[in-house]
């Protein structure tokens, strides 16, 4: 059962990963309307967080991204400036001064 779950997982990884790669990257203004991070704890020793960021670009559309700590902590609500993406992976994001 273990072996079946972990094969799942990396081939859904992996045709995320090759969708993403055929896609176009996109660069475009936008402003952060909201973070969240979601704690895993799977057990005392073992305990992960996966960081969010949603954004609402240029034709209002609102688009979240499962971003890095690094860039989460970079990152406020209300923010404004250039984002890059590429189908459902985070790029970068530059803040306007």
């Amino acid at each position: 059962m273990f072996f079946a779950i972990v094969t799942f997982m990396f081939i859904r990884s992996f045709m995320r990963r090759s969708k993403n790669n055929n896609l176009p990257q996109v660069n475009t203004r936008a402003r952060v309307v909201s973070k969240r991070a979601n704690l895993n704890n799977f057990n005392k020793p073992l305990t992960t967080t996966n960081y969010f960021v949603n954004f609402e670009v240029e034709n209002k559309d609102r688009v979240e991204f499962n971003i890095l700590g690094s860039d989460y902590g970079m990152i406020a609500e209300g923010d404004v400036g250039m984002l890059e993406y590429q189908g459902t992976r985070f790029l970068d994001f530059k803040r306007e001064n």
